[in-house]
Formats: structure tokens, C-alpha cells, sequence
């Protein structure tokens, strides 16, 4: 049998790369039991295991203290404060002590050697893989594993080193547990602490800068989907397009970065006018990457709102969402 990539015997013929596999958590301790337990069953012997807690559960506190006590490799903390998604990611960037690092939500699992195949797919400053949906109660979603790597576009890359890391970044290929980061760079880029998917955002300022990027075509770790995520109530795109809009990209790259924008803005402009902040909507509504295609019915709802004075505007805005949300909840009451 071939002995894993950080094997101990391994270990005292070769340095191999320590990695810090991170795991923040806030109050979902059956969840983290899994988690934890999934880091430790690596079959690589040159890791940390970090659990940063974000909030003042002691089940969360328990757990991890069980954990530590039978394998040294793991440290726990309690933040003073609550640092948010990304300021809790930030922490454990600035706790690890490894070459490389790991992020997994503490709902999410390792395979058993993950971060083996990592490792030893290459030295890059970003290597990552692809992983499976599962659900809440931990059962694996195949079918829907084959369509979300089919979605953002991991079935078309091809294993190795990649030219243009670019477009698979604006793709959104890169998935954060699923993925190793040389902890020099981020130290360096750090994760934007006023968004909540502030993956996009580093991967997409590491390749800006020139970061090498590999992607190992095997499934390295489990992403759990339900409705207890950190993203579940809606993303933050009005905090998250600011910052893309800001990073430059290659002529080959541009046509990702503006169709994943397209999106983006969209939602962004509709998250200003939840917040009655219709300067900014118009902001973005008036920038490059807005679609002007008026065919779509969303974009031809919010022009309508921004063409009018800020309070007529907004008004209609709020008359036509809550015209919305009675409609369908009269539909779903009918379908029952």
C-alpha cells in the first residue's frame, strides 16, 4: 500500500509542508464534532488543527477541550469578541504556524487524506480540489455534487498547473474547503472583514498579483449544505462588488470577471435599495459591468425605481417587494 504524504517515516527522510487546518466555529458543536474529528483522521502527519470560537456556547468549548486532550495537534480559543465570518477566518490566518492553510466551516468534513492529495498534488501558492455536497444529517447529495462542479465550471479544468487562474477564480471554481493557501499570502491579502464570502475576493487579489494556482481534479472534503449556514440568510453582495470591481484583471480573464458581476451587481443594487441607500444603487447601476439589458425583468424593475426621485423610488421599490412576497406566499398556500 502507498503510505500517505506526511506519513511519520516520511517525515525523517524529507521536509514536507506543515499545514494549519483551521476550523472557526460559532455555536454548532454537533456539527464541529465532525469536523474536528474529520482534521484528525488526515493521513498527514505535519498538521495543526486550529479551532478559533467565535461565540460563548460551552458545548462548543467542551467539545474541543475533549478533543485537545487527546491529540495534542489541536488548539482552541475563545475570541473576546465576536469577530464576524471573515474576522474570525482573519484570526486563524494569524494563529497558524504552518506552510499552508486550510479553512473548513465547522459544518464541513475532511476526506481522510485531503489534504494529503493537496500536498503532494504541488507546490503552487493555491492548490485545490473538488469536494461533494452533503446534507444536513451528513448524507452525501451525488447527484447534486456532479452539478455544482458541472456549475462552477471545476468538470471543464483540467489537472495541474493553471495558465489563466484568472478565469477559474472569477468563475468561482476555487472552493474555500476544499482548497490549501501558501499562509504567507494570506498573512499578506487577508480576508475583507465586512463581507461574508470573502474567499472571492483573496483569490481573485492572488491572482491580480500573480499567485500560482494548481487544481487537483480529485475530491478532497464534504460542504454540508443547510439552512444554518453563514450565508444561508442571503450573500452581501453590495459590501462584496465594491471590492471586485476594484481588481484588475487580464484581457483573457475579463469576460468571466464580467459575466460573474453581472450577477453580482444586480443583487448588489437591490441589497442598496433594501437599505434605502439609493446613491449607492445608482453608483453601481451606472458602472460597466451593470447589465443594460432591459429584457430582464429584474434590471428593468430597479432602472424604473432609480430613474425616479430618491423617495418616489424607493417607495415604488417597497410597493412592488411586498406586492411580491404576498403574491407568492398566496401561490405556495395554493400548491399545499
Amino acid at each position: 500500500m502507498k503510505e500517505p504524504v506526511g506519513s511519520g517515516r516520511l517525515d525523517k527522510v524529507l521536509r514536507i509542508p506543515k499545514v494549519s487546518i483551521c476550523i472557526p466555529t460559532y455555536s454548532r458543536h454537533e456539527y464541529l464534532k465532525e469536523a474536528i474529528s474529520s482534521a484528525i483522521s488526515q493521513g498527514y502527519s505535519a498538521a495543526e488543527i486550529l479551532v478559533s470560537d467565535d461565540g460563548c456556547d460551552p458545548a462548543i468549548a467542551d467539545v474541543a477541550a475533549r478533543f485537545a486532550h487527546k491529540d495534542p495537534r489541536v488548539r482552541y480559543w475563545r475570541n473576546k469578541t465576536n469577530l464576524g465570518l471573515a474576522g474570525n477566518w482573519n484570526k486563524c490566518i494569524d494563529e497558524a504556524r504552518g506552510d499552508y492553510l486550510i479553512i473548513i466551516g465547522d459544518d464541513d468534513r475532511l476526506l481522510p487524506h485531503g489534504v494529503s492529495d493537496l500536498v503532494a498534488a504541488g507546490s503552487e501558492d493555491v492548490v485545490f480540489g473538488s469536494h461533494f455536497l452533503i446534507d444536513a444529517q451528513g448524507n452525501r447529495l451525488e447527484e447534486r455534487s456532479r452539478a455544482n462542479n458541472e456549475s462552477y465550471g471545476r468538470s471543464c479544468l483540467k489537472t495541474g498547473l493553471l495558465e489563466n487562474a484568472e478565469s477559474a477564480v472569477w468563475n468561482n471554481s476555487i472552493p474555500m474547503c476544499g482548497t490549501i493557501i501558501r499562509a504567507a499570502l494570506a498573512k499578506q491579502f487577508r480576508f475583507k472583514e465586512d463581507t461574508n464570502t470573502p474567499e472571492l475576493i483573496l483569490f481573485a487579489e492572488l491572482a491580480a498579483s500573480g499567485a500560482t494556482f494548481r487544481y487537483e481534479s480529485t475530491p478532497v472534503s464534504e460542504y454540508r449544505v443547510h439552512d444554518q449556514s453563514a450565508t444561508s440568510s442571503g450573500l452581501w453582495n453590495h459590501r462584496l462588488v465594491k471590492y471586485l470591481l476594484a481588481i484588475p484583471v487580464s484581457l483573457q480573464a475579463e469576460p468571466k470577471k464580467r459575466l460573474l458581476l453581472r450577477e453580482v451587481l444586480v443583487n448588489a443594487v437591490n441589497g442598496c435599495l433594501v437599505e434605502g441607500n439609493i446613491q449607492q444603487a445608482r453608483e453601481l447601476a451606472n458602472c460597466g459591468y451593470y447589465p443594460s439589458d432591459v429584457s430582464n425583468l429584474k434590471v428593468a424593475f430597479q432602472r424604473a425605481c432609480l430613474s425616479l426621485p430618491p423617495k418616489a423610488g424607493l417607495l415604488l421599490f417597497r410597493l412592488l417587494i411586498n406586492f411580491k412576497k404576498r403574491f407568492e406566499t398566496r401561490l405556495r398556500l395554493r400548491t399545499h
